[in-house]
């Protein structure tokens, strides 16, 4: 467990201080193009926790169904949901970016406070194979009418989160690291056509990964 900064739903500013305890590798380019492409699909500015929650669903979505995630990022549970650390820093310009990282980032975005970002330049769609653009685009269809504090509620709904709630509850500051096997795992609602995939498809997608990791 880490410790962050204060996180209320006045200020999300200190959303940005998730680091992640070891470097991965992480294609900052598509990370930053799935930014963008939140952003101009939401009419060109975007609030930052949104676009980060979107982000989750879309590697959520392409893990199940492609047995990898699209930003190949590190997870942690969160007071309002899972974060994807080095999308966040990018999304937030945060001082924990890495520097070159950064400087392509901001080719496209531009922090309009500490709560939202907008696109200032065209998406790069080259950054993305068809299966990922596919997962970005069903994502925004099926949630991208909610706002950050719905899909904040939503996140709570899947077992990623849930296996941390209590924990959360009694530490609302902390994160907590998500094993990525969770995210094959169903969530709570009644109604979920985006992950319904069947134990037969999500077996071919764990096998997938699991040659992808070793």
């Amino acid at each position: 467990m880490g410790a962050v900064g204060p996180y209320t739903r006045a200020c999300c500013t200190s959303f940005a201080f998730v680091q992640a305890k070891a470097p991965k590798r992480v294609p900052f380019r598509k990370v930053t193009q799935a930014l963008n492409f939140f952003a101009v699909k939401e009419g060109g500015a975007i609030n930052k926790m949104k676009a980060i929650k979107l982000i989750w669903l879309a590697d959520r979505l392409h893990l199940r169904k492609h047995g990898r995630l699209i930003t190949n990022d590190q997870y942690f549970a969160m007071r309002f949901g899972p974060v994807a650390s080095n999308s966040i820093n990018l999304a937030q310009a945060s001082v924990w970016a890495d520097a070159t990282a950064l400087d392509y980032r901001n080719e496209f975005l531009t922090s309009t406070d500490d709560n939202t970002y907008r696109s200032t330049t065209d998406v790069d769609t080259k950054q993305f194979s068809q299966s990922e653009r596919e997962a970005i685009q069903l994502v925004f269809d099926a949630y991208g009418h909610l706002d950050q504090w719905k899909l904040s509620d939503l996140s709570h709904l899947y077992p990623e989160w849930l296996k941390f709630e209590k924990e959360l509850e009694a530490h609302p500051n902390a994160r907590f690291e998500i094993d990525i096997l969770d995210f094959f795992k169903p969530g709570t609602l009644k109604q979920d056509p985006l992950f319904a995939q069947s134990d037969e498809y999500l077996a071919i997608a764990k096998a997938l990964h699991a040659d992808a990791v070793k």
